[in-house]
């Protein structure tokens, strides 16, 4: 398995953009999981309507994360074993998850600390040296809190893993702002 290219360059100020809205500002995580699951959930619809033959025909369905993700997971030529997002996105429905059904979690520092070091194992901050992971230990070292980097990470993989132009996405976020 391939680690995913880095973004190109003209594409840096848009990541910075993203990391600056994501950069936590208060202890409580909460806003950070919800947005990057909506943000995941929205970009697994959107294969599965690039998959179907009428889309118009999924509105009715109130499919949710798990549904969403296993449907991605038959269209998509990945298999489970293939893709270490498959596991990422599945950890983070389940942070998603815990916040949404337990005003206070227990072990959700612990559930955050397990999801980082999951995603920095995979794009190889750890083990092999790879490009994406030296980019993302550069950003850690300046400050950058590695759950958003970890959050970025799993996001621009799902992106780029299901077909879409990362251009597309950034320049959307950009003209959010």
């Amino acid at each position: 398995m391939s680690t995913p290219r880095l973004l190109p360059e003209q594409d840096a100020q848009h990541l910075e953009r993203l990391l600056r809205l994501l950069k936590p500002s208060t202890e409580d995580p909460t806003y950070l999981v919800l947005k990057s699951h909506l943000l995941a959930e929205e970009v697994l619809y959107r294969f599965i309507e690039k998959q179907s033959f009428r889309s118009e025909a999924l509105s009715d369905a109130r499919l949710g994360f798990a549904q969403l993700l296993a449907l991605c997971r038959a269209f998509h030529r990945y298999s489970k074993e293939d893709w270490w997002g498959w596991s990422g996105l599945k950890k983070l429905n389940t942070l998603r998850n815990l916040l949404a059904h337990n005003f206070e979690p227990k072990d959700l520092k612990e559930k955050i600390v397990e999801f980082s070091v999951f995603v920095a194992v995979e794009i190889g901050v750890t083990k092999d040296g790879s490009e994406i992971g030296q980019e993302y230990e550069k950003l850690a070292t300046s400050g950058t809190h590695p759950f958003v980097l970890a959050l970025v990470a799993l996001h621009v993989s799902t992106y780029t893993t299901l077909g879409f132009s990362p251009n597309e996405r950034w320049s959307a976020l950009q003209s959010d702002a």
